[in-house]
């Protein structure tokens, strides 16, 4: 009698700890025109797994019989929440992760203008960052100008996360605004980086006290976003819209 009982006591655990198992090994997998959404299938994965947090946890409220005495599982209980919070906060971290490699997509802010935001960087091979007249040369009109960066700062929320920026706009949808710092105009060193995002306008900036060719760009840290203007050989990072 007493191997049944403490049979159907592993059965009990073997049977909760196994309602875990599927959002690991069975994760859905969602296609994209032949390419994984990785964000989506991140989404998927943590939602399948409070799933079976909450059945686990719901399984853990009842009693277990051992020895012939019913004993309440506060203590099992507790270390099962225990492990659950410590996993939650694991695949939270991966859920909440924003993709900063984007998809290319323009995305609709709800901005006033109507403007578009792509929701990556540009590059031209390995170059990610460039001078305002490779700027000019290589992405034209497709540039932002300066009126459109003071829309984006003043209709948006702007929350700085790490080393980006999460730009929101008035319907929800938001872009991602990596600080990659500036590029020296003598010696080519990037300086700034991750903790300085620099973005060029399609503007120039004229300047009657100073020899320099000036343009205006985006410049923010993790405490300030503004407009600014300087020499135009530096490197800065480009966004597109149209």
């Amino acid at each position: 009698m007493g191997e049944n009982k403490q049979a159907r006591v592993h059965a009990s655990r073997r049977d909760s700890f196994a309602l875990i198992y599927p959002a690991v090994i069975q994760t859905p997998t969602i296609s994209n025109k032949g390419k994984t959404n990785k964000r989506k299938l991140r989404l998927s994965f943590c939602l399948f797994l409070l799933r079976n947090i909450s059945i686990l946890l719901m399984a853990g409220s009842k009693n277990l019989i051992i020895n012939n005495k019913k004993h309440t599982i506060m203590k099992t209980k507790l270390l099962y929440m225990g492990c659950l919070m410590a996993l939650s906060m694991i695949a939270f971290s991966g859920c909440e992760k924003d993709d900063l490699a984007g998809t290319g997509e323009y995305i609709d802010l709800g901005l006033p203008s109507g403007t578009l935001w792509r929701d990556m960087n540009e590059k031209d091979g390995d170059v990610h960052m460039f001078s305002y007249q490779e700027a000019i040369s290589t992405f034209g009109s497709n540039l932002p100008t300066k009126e459109q960066y003071e829309e984006l700062i003043s209709e948006c929320k702007w929350k700085w996360k790490d080393n980006y920026y999460k730009v929101t706009g008035p319907n929800g949808k938001y872009i991602l605004l990596q600080a990659e710092g500036s590029v020296d105009c003598h010696d080519g060193s990037n300086f700034y980086i991750d903790s300085r995002g620099t973005y060029w306008s399609s503007e120039s900036y004229s300047d009657p006290n100073s020899i320099v060719s000036q343009a205006w760009y985006l410049d923010f840290d993790n405490n300030n976003v503004d407009m600014t203007h300087w020499s135009q050989c530096l490197g800065h990072s480009v966004r597109l819209v149209k």
